[in-house]
């Protein structure tokens, strides 16, 4: 029998598995594009997250879009333009969130029978019978709907208490 001689040896080590990047890491690591005009700049907000309202017993949806600037360059470059006489809604975001939040809730305004737009909601007009409690999960979540702003609680009484804060601090950034 004959001896094998070992000429090279090489060792294979299994790959760290990698976590997925959170939404936020996405919209980072693709950076604000260049706008060099109104149309397309109306295009990349309405594409990085497509928000549409609830109504009825349907829930609001709010759709990341991966791709959204080459989408928005695509449609524009078919012609697709923003006409503002036919705008009958728009979502504005939540004072106090960075442009382009992911996280924001904002909310959706109508145009008026005048053909105007409402005004943004003071942040010292807050009315606490705007407050709504939901059961979510195992515990709740309070959500004050004008300024987008919610928390969590276990119990009823800790998400409105939480939200307080929350609104208190909402006040504080806005006045």
């Amino acid at each position: 029998m004959t001896e094998r001689e070992v000429v090279k040896r090489i060792e294979f080590v299994p790959p760290q598995k990698k976590s997925e990047p959170g939404l936020e890491d996405v919209f980072e690591l693709l950076g604000e594009p260049y706008v060099d005009n109104p149309d397309r700049e109306f295009f990349y907000e309405g594409l990085k997250v497509l928000r549409c309202e609830g109504e009825g017993n349907f829930p609001p949806v709010e759709v990341p879009i991966i791709g959204w600037q080459r989408i928005a360059d695509s449609l524009h470059e078919m012609g697709y333009r923003r006409i503002p006489e036919l705008v009958t809604k728009q979502w504005r975001p939540t004072p106090g969130f960075s442009p382009g939040d992911p996280g924001d809730r904002g909310k959706f305004y109508r145009r008026l029978p005048d053909g105007t737009w409402p005004k943004e909601m003071e942040s010292n007009e807050i009315d606490l019978g705007d407050i709504e409690v939901k059961q979510q999960g195992a515990g709740f979540i309070a959500l004050h709907e004008p300024t987008g702003v919610s928390a969590e609680g276990g119990t009823k009484l800790q998400a409105q208490s939480a939200l307080l804060i929350r609104l208190e601090e909402f006040q504080q950034l806005n006045t």
